[in-house]
Formats: C-alpha cells, structure tokens, sequence
C-alpha cells in the first residue's frame, strides 16, 4: 500500500509567470523486493519492508500568448528504508526537470 500527503503553495505575480512551492511525504509498505539467495544462487521475489519518502520541490513556468512556455522543476527528497538498503539506493534524492513546450500549428 502507498500513502502520502502534500502541501502546495502557488504564486503567480503576473499572468505569464506562475511559481509553486510542495513539501511532501510518500510511504510504501509491503513493497515487491527481488533478492539473491545465497545457498541456491538464484533469485527471489517477496513483500519486505516500507519505504519512506520525504522532500521538497518547487517548479517556476513562463508562458507566453501564443502558447509556447518554459518550465524548470526540481526536486530534493530524503529516501528511508528500515529493512532493505536497496530500496534507498534506487530512489534519487536530486531530480531536475527543464521542458521548452512550442506550439506546431496555430489553433
């Protein structure tokens, strides 16, 4: 199961600009796992541990008349794993996101 809770802020000084603000938390528990066993050497899968997520992130988008906009995002989260370390290892704690969005045809 997966639960989670986020808190937005939105500010938009201006018609064009628009800037937005989340903290969030995110918890999974009973998460699909696949695991070496060491005395056969093969592979498992089983339901272990939760993993927690906490962080932050703040997006800032321009858009202009004809609909053309510009759109920069980061993120910074704190991963947390009590049973299996893997699982904080495949989470990132830094993700940024920089998008160009350009009408093709008038309409």
């Amino acid at each position: 199961s997966v639960r989670g809770s986020e808190l937005v802020a939105e500010w938009a000084p201006r018609r064009d600009l628009r800037a937005t603000l989340a903290a969030y938390t995110t918890r999974a528990r009973d998460l699909i796992v696949l695991d070496a066993v060491p005395a056969s050497g093969q592979y498992m899968f089983h339901n272990e541990g939760t993993l927690e997520l906490r962080g932050v992130e703040g997006e800032v988008q321009w858009r202009r008349a004809g609909g053309a906009a510009l759109r920069a995002n980061v993120s910074l989260q704190r991963p947390r794993s009590e049973a299996h370390a893997g699982l904080v290892d495949q989470s990132p704690s830094r993700m940024a996101k920089l998008a160009a969005i350009v009408p093709l045809a008038g309409g």
